[in-house]
């Protein structure tokens, strides 16, 4: 009889961690190209502009299960953490002689769409700075973003060494390189013939001079 019980109990347990377990939210992590958003989904959630507001933002060619992009994603229903990886539908067209003040705001407003509004909807363009502007190298342009209500994160040096170059940011805050509609942290820009290691020396110089876009 005790054994009876005991099995009764085990079952309930693994019954009760069952049913828990399919209540727990999924961790899904976005990645598009260095921009990395992480946002919570019910288990089971098939991932499309209805289900996901945040993708409502982006103009999304395909979303991948792998780095390398060999795994389509195909509306499966996600049961398990997972990293996203996204490819945007790019529009050549929309980068064609444009000034820097249009440059500026497409940068801003690429940046509200892939970050600022996967956690708040109710952004716009004008809670987007482009604090510091470090140079455009043949379309990559280095910008240090923030958004209103943000620190400057002062307090923190921050060093980098690429390409051989010793770089100090007066701050926490990593810089962006915007190519064509993707953010990059500067080492990928380097390791992607982004920037060049004279470029790199270019931002390096100005970085003692800062001023506000």
């Amino acid at each position: 009889m005790k054994n009876i019980i005991i099995l009764y109990l085990l079952l309930f347990f693994m019954l009760f961690i069952s049913c828990v377990g399919e209540k727990q939210p999924i961790q899904l992590e976005f990645k598009i190209q260095d921009i990395v958003v992480d946002i919570q989904v019910k288990r089971g959630t098939r991932l499309s502009k209805e289900t996901i507001p945040y993708l409502k933002n982006l103009k999304t060619k395909e979303l991948f299960m792998d780095e390398n992009k060999l795994i389509k994603y195909n509306g499966e229903r996600i049961n398990s953490d997972l990293t996203i990886f996204v490819e945007l539908e790019i529009e050549e067209s929309r980068y064609n002689n444009l000034t820097d003040d249009q440059t500026f705001d497409l940068i801003k407003d690429d940046y509200l769409n892939q970050f600022s509004r996967a956690y708040n909807q109710n952004y716009t363009i004008d809670d987007i700075t482009i604090y510091a502007y470090y140079g455009n190298y043949n379309g990559a342009y280095v910008v240090w973003i923030i958004e209103n209500g943000e620190g400057m994160g002062w307090f923190t040096m921050t060093e980098y060494n690429i390409g051989g170059v010793e770089l100090v940011f007066p701050t926490t805050s990593q810089p962006y390189v915007w190519y064509k509609g993707y953010f990059y942290h500067l080492e990928t820009a380097y390791s992607k013939g982004l920037l060049t290691q004279d470029n790199i020396k270019s931002i390096s110089s100005i970085l003692q001079g800062n001023k506000e876009k």
